[in-house]
C-alpha cells in the first residue's frame, strides 16, 4: 500500500499531456521517461493509475450522455412544432397579403391619377408664379434700363428673364415675350460694345472681364468674341500696314514676326479672363491671318517675279520657317490648330498646286543659259559639258525636294513630266553639239552620249 501511494503521488507529477499530441511519438516517450524513471514496474504502474482514471471520467461522461439523449429529443420536437406552427402563420400572412393586394388594386390606380394631378397642378402653379415673375421683371429692367449705371444688374435681371420664358412656352403670347426679351437683349448689347471696344482697345482686364461675364449671363458669348476679334483684327491690320511698305519678301517675315507677337501678348493677357484662353487665342491668330492683305501682295509679287518659281520658293522658306514658329509655340492637339495652319498656307496654295508649269518655265529659262558650245579643243568642250551636267543635277534635285516641302508630293507627277521634258531638251542639245564637233573634226569625235 505504502508502494502504490508512493507511485500515485509520482503519476500525479508526470506531464501526460504528450499523449494527445497529433506527433506523438510512442519511442521517444518511453526513452525519455526511461531516463528519468529507473524503476520500470513503477512507470507501468502510473500509466496503468492514469488508464483507470481516464476509463472512469470516459464511463462517466458516456452515462451523462445516454441520460441526456431523452431530454434532446424532446427539444428537437418541440422546435420541430414550432417551426411547422410558424410555417402555418407565413401560409396565412402571405394569403392575407394577396387578398389587401387584389382589393387595393383599384385604390392604388386611383392613388396614381391623383398623383399625376397633383403634378400638373404643381406645374400650373410654377408657370403662374413665373408669369407674375416676368412682369415683375419687366418693371424692374425698364427701371434699369432708364439708369444705365448698373449693367451687371441688368444682365441678371435678363438670365432670369430668359429661365422665366422658358417655362411659358405654352403660352400663347409666347412670341411676344420672346420678342420682348430678345429686343432687351440687344438694348444691352448696344450699351456694351462702345465701352467693350474701349476696353479691349485699352486692355483694361477687370472691364473685360466683367463686360465677358455679361454677355454669358445673356447667352451671347460667340457675340463677344466676335467683338474680341474684329477689334484686335483692326488693330493687327493697322500694325500690319506699318510694315508693308518694300517688297513682300522683305515685309512678309516681318509681318509673321508682329503676328506671332501679338499671339503671344494676348494669351499671357487672356489667361485671367476665358477659361479656354488658347483656343481663344489661336482664334484669334487665324482670323487676323484671314484678313489680311497677305494673299493679294503675294499674288502681286509673284506675277510681277521675272522668275516665278524662284519666287515662290523664296515664299515658301519663309513661310516655312513661320510654320516651325507656330508649331514650337502651339500644341497642334489644340483646337483651332487646323485652321490656323489652312489660313497661314492659303495665300499660296494655288501656286503650290501650279509648281510643275512654274518650274517648267524656270528649267526652260534655265536650260537656255547652259553652255554646251563648241571650244577650242576638245578637252575644252567636254569640261563645259560635265560643267553643265552637274548644274543640270543640281536643279533638278533642289526642284524635286522644293516639290517635296511645298506639296508633300501632291504635284509629284507633274514635276516629273518637267523634268522628261527638260531632259529631252537637254539630250537635244548635247546631240547638236555631237553632230558639230563630228562635222569639225571627224577624226576627234567626242562621245557625249
Amino acid at each position: 500500500q505504502w508502494y502504490q501511494r508512493r507511485v500515485v503521488i509520482t503519476a500525479g507529477r508526470m506531464d501526460f499531456s504528450k499523449f494527445s499530441a497529433p506527433d506523438f511519438d510512442i519511442k521517444d516517450w518511453v526513452n525519455t521517461s526511461l531516463e528519468t524513471e529507473q524503476n520500470t514496474n513503477a512507470l507501468i504502474m502510473k500509466l496503468q493509475l492514469i488508464m483507470q482514471e481516464v476509463n472512469a471520467s470516459l464511463e462517466t461522461t458516456t452515462t451523462s450522455l445516454i441520460n441526456d439523449i431523452p431530454r434532446v429529443v424532446s427539444e428537437v420536437n418541440a422546435l420541430y412544432n414550432e417551426s411547422q406552427l410558424l410555417k402555418n402563420q407565413m401560409s396565412i400572412i402571405k394569403s392575407d397579403i394577396n387578398k389587401v393586394v387584389k382589393d387595393t388594386s383599384d385604390s392604388m390606380s386611383t392613388v396614381v391619377k391623383l398623383d399625376k394631378v397633383k403634378d400638373k397642378m404643381h406645374c400650373t402653379i410654377q408657370k403662374l408664379k413665373q408669369a407674375d415673375n416676368w412682369s415683375l421683371l419687366n418693371d424692374e429692367i425698364d427701371e434699369l434700363f432708364e439708369d444705365q449705371e448698373d449693367l451687371v444688374a441688368l444682365s441678371e435681371k435678363l438670365a432670369v428673364m430668359r429661365n422665366s420664358l422658358a417655362a411659358l412656352t405654352n403660352l400663347p403670347d409666347y412670341e411676344e415675350r420672346s420678342d420682348r426679351f430678345n429686343n432687351l437683349s440687344n438694348k444691352l448689347e448696344a450699351i456694351i460694345s462702345p465701352k467693350l471696344i474701349a476696353a479691349l482697345n485699352s486692355h483694361d482686364k477687370a472691364a473685360v472681364k466683367t463686360y465677358y461675364d455679361i454677355f454669358k449671363d445673356m447667352n451671347r458669348e460667340d457675340e463677344f468674341f466676335n467683338y474680341y476679334y474684329r477689334t484686335h483684327r483692326t488693330n493687327v491690320n493697322r500694325i500690319l500696314a506699318a510694315v508693308q511698305q518694300d517688297d513682300v519678301e522683305t515685309w512678309l517675315p516681318q509681318v509673321y514676326e508682329k503676328i506671332l507677337d501679338v499671339y503671344t501678348t494676348e494669351r499671357q493677357w487672356c489667361r485671367d479672363i476665358f477659361p479656354n484662353y488658347e483656343v481663344v487665342t489661336v482664334t484669334l491668330l487665324t482670323h487676323s491671318l484671314i484678313n489680311t492683305d497677305i494673299s493679294h501682295d503675294v499674288n502681286n509679287f509673284i506675277a510681277d517675279s521675272d522668275v516665278p518659281f524662284d519666287a515662290i520658293v523664296a515664299l515658301a522658306a519663309i513661310v516655312n520657317r513661320f510654320l516651325h514658329r507656330i508649331d514650337k509655340e502651339i500644341s497642334s492637339d489644340l483646337e483651332g490648330y487646323d485652321p490656323l495652319i489652312s489660313a497661314v498656307v492659303a495665300p499660296y496654295t494655288k501656286h503650290f498646286l501650279t509648281y510643275g508649269d512654274k518650274l517648267k518655265t524656270s528649267l526652260l529659262r534655265y536650260i537656255n543659259t547652259l553652255s554646251t558650245r563648241m571650244k577650242r579643243t576638245s578637252v575644252d568642250t567636254v569640261r563645259e559639258v560635265e560643267s553643265s551636267c552637274k548644274k543640270l543635277t543640281n536643279r533638278v534635285y533642289d526642284a524635286v525636294v522644293t516639290c517635296l516641302k511645298l506639296t508633300n508630293g501632291n504635284v509629284l507627277s507633274d514635276v516629273i513630266a518637267v523634268l522628261e521634258f527638260y531632259f529631252g531638251l537637254f539630250t537635244e542639245k548635247l546631240s547638236s553639239l555631237k553632230k558639230e564637233k563630228s562635222t569639225d573634226c571627224d577624226s576627234a569625235l567626242i562621245p557625249l552620249l
